[in-house]
């Protein structure tokens, strides 16, 4: 019987090794390479990663190897030294000695670190430390503070510049005298900047020239002009009439005036105009203004006149461009302030309100009044404007014709310059009631007086009170005030336009008696009484109202009310009688003596 033998999967033939634990031999010598490469590249790459790269330097410091705090304080002693170095400055006529750290120089420490750190990237490291890279260098440079170059720039500029001189001509008692140009100096700060950049060396300040506007020569031109100006008088013809300036005039009356790059030679008409003025001034007429004149119940205008006067500036003109020529008198028209177009375009064609107050003859009082109207008379109120009667009479002094006569002052007639006028104020107040006018400030009489209005009337006194009133209508207003023997009468003249006017009076009421007061007066003989104002109405309150229409248009709706205080009589009286002295009546005492 055979035995089986079951045939074997794999045979090694004897002294034959296996592939398998060859490579793994390859693989572990591959890995431990790598592993000592990974190694020796981290220890080259990152062994120094707290210091500065290797082979960098600042300046004359090798920073390669330090920590960022010593390359630190080395860079900045090296900066300290730098900034020691002289810097010159060049000035005109000096020169001025400073140092980097006067301008402010400090080294850049932070940057030159932050420089060096990144300097070299990895590889680079690694190679720096095996010596397989070049050298890596910075400059330590210092840099000036602008802030500091600035203000050194400023204080230059205050004492170096210089502004440029124009030439002029300058008069003297002696005569006239040439003054030369000068050039001026700027500092140009902007490149001064640029060479204290770097805050070293020798730097010559620069400076630019400024050239002025008006040189010599244009100013010796000017000078001949002026001599031959005054080497004769100025002889003005006028025909029948001559003026002559003497050269001493004229002298003081030149004029040099820079126009461009020429000095301008001219003659001060305000000097010459005295001697000229003097000679020729009899042939000047002043312009009359338009004049509204009444007559009748019309309005005529009287026709404006242009004047003439003498124009002088137009002679010392013509003299200054002509110098020892004769100049022909010449005139400039002078137009009125009233043309006549502009008259009769104010509407001031008829009369639109009248008002009359009577007064007795002939005391003080009538002497005011006449002159007050003669001022008032001729007044125009334009449309749109206001009056003010106290400025249009002025102040009543004697001076001017105005007499004392009573007003009334505090409940008492008493004697002032210019008493009276308010009779104008009353009948005025009255006249612009009735035209229309705007009635914007009056003041009645503190007693009521019978020959104006109940109530409808007004006061003046210099300054205050004051009848002012407005002319809101679109023409002017005439006044024409005239006075007969005993009343006053306002007119005004204007375009009635359709203005009307409706008032109505009520009656009067809150009476109050008027009664005897007594006033102590020290001046009067002791016991002595004399009456001082005679009394008159009791006080009351009136109403009264005013309707204004334009047409059938309402304009205005006023009320107003007028409160008199009473008048009363007045007695002055002296001093009391002082007591008469007693005789002496007690008991004569015995004087008794004992012994």
């Amino acid at each position: 019987m055979r035995e089986a033998f079951d045939a074997p999967r794999h045979v090694t033939a004897p002294g034959r090794r296996s592939g398998l634990g060859r490579g793994r031999v390859r693989l572990i010598a591959a890995g431990i390479l790598a592993v000592a490469l990974v190694a020796g590249w981290a220890w080259l790459a990152y062994g120094e990663s707290d210091r500065l790269p290797r082979r960098v330097s600042v300046g004359t410091i090798d920073a390669g190897g330090l920590t960022a705090a010593e390359a630190g304080r080395r860079i900045r002693k090296e900066g300290a030294r730098l900034a020691r170095r002289p810097v010159v400055l060049v000035l005109p006529n000096r020169r001025l000695d400073l140092t980097a750290a006067q301008l402010g120089a400090t080294p850049p420490v932070g940057v030159a670190v932050e420089w060096a750190r990144a300097a070299r990237g990895r590889f680079g490291r690694a190679l720096a430390r095996i010596g397989l890279t070049k050298r890596r260098h910075l400059d330590l440079a210092l840099r000036a503070d602008p802030r500091v170059v600035e203000s050194i720039g400023g204080a230059l500029a205050a004492s170096y510049d210089r502004a440029p001189r124009d030439a002029a001509v300058r008069g003297s008692a002696s005569g006239l005298a040439l003054v030369p140009a000068r050039p001026g100096r700027r500092l140009d700060t902007r490149r001064l900047r640029e060479l204290l950049a770097e805050a070293s060396g020798t730097v010559v300040v620069p400076f630019s020239t400024v050239r002025p506007v008006l040189d010599t020569a244009a100013a010796r031109r000017a000078l001949e002009d002026a001599e031959r100006l005054v080497g004769e008088p100025l002889v003005v013809d006028a025909g029948d009439a001559r003026a002559t300036v003497p050269p001493s005039v004229i002298r003081r009356a030149l004029r040099f005036t820079p126009t461009g790059r020429r000095l301008a030679v001219t003659v001060d008409p305000d000097v010459v105009a005295p001697p000229l003025e003097a000679a020729l001034g009899h042939l000047e007429q002043p312009p009359l203004d338009a004049v509204f004149r009444v007559v009748g119940d019309r309005v005529v205008v009287d026709p404006a006149r242009v004047g003439r006067r003498l124009d002088i500036a137009g002679m010392t003109a013509a003299a200054a461009k002509s110098p020892g020529s004769q100049v022909q008198a010449r005139f400039a028209a002078t137009q009125p302030a009233l043309t006549t177009a502009k008259a009769r375009a104010m509407g001031v064609v008829e009369p639109v309100a009248e008002f009359t107050t009577p007064f007795a003859c002939c005391p003080p009082r009538v002497t005011n009044i006449r002159l007050g109207a003669e001022i008032l008379d001729g007044q125009v109120i334009p449309a749109g404007g206001s009056f003010s009667l106290n400025a249009a009479l002025g102040r009543r002094t004697r001076e001017r014709g105005f007499v004392p006569a009573p007003m009334i002052l505090s409940g008492r007639l008493v004697d002032s310059v210019g008493g009276g006028v308010s009779q104008i104020a009353a009948t005025l107040y009255s006249a612009a009631f009735f035209a229309g006018l705007d009635l914007v400030e009056h003041t009645p009489h503190e007693f009521f007086i019978s020959r104006y209005p109940l109530g409808r009337e007004a006061t003046i006194s210099w300054q205050s009170p004051d009848l002012v009133i407005r002319n809101a209508w679109p023409a002017a207003v005439l006044v024409d005030a005239s006075v007969g023997s005993g009343s006053i009468t306002i007119r005004l003249f204007s375009s009635k336009l359709g203005r009307r006017v409706e008032t109505e009076t009520g009656a009067p009421y809150a009476f109050r008696p008027a009664r005897k007061r007594f006033v102590e007066l020290p001046t009067l003989p002791p016991g002595k009484r004399q009456i001082a104002q005679v009394g008159g109405f009791n006080g009351f309150a009136v109403d009264y109202t005013r309707r204004v229409y334009r047409d059938d248009r309402l304009t205005a709706k006023e009320r107003f009310t007028t409160r008199y205080r009473p008048e009363d009589t007045i007695v002055e009286v002296g001093p009391p009688i002082p007591p008469k002295a007693q005789p002496n009546t007690a008991p004569a005492l015995l004087a008794v003596g004992f012994g």
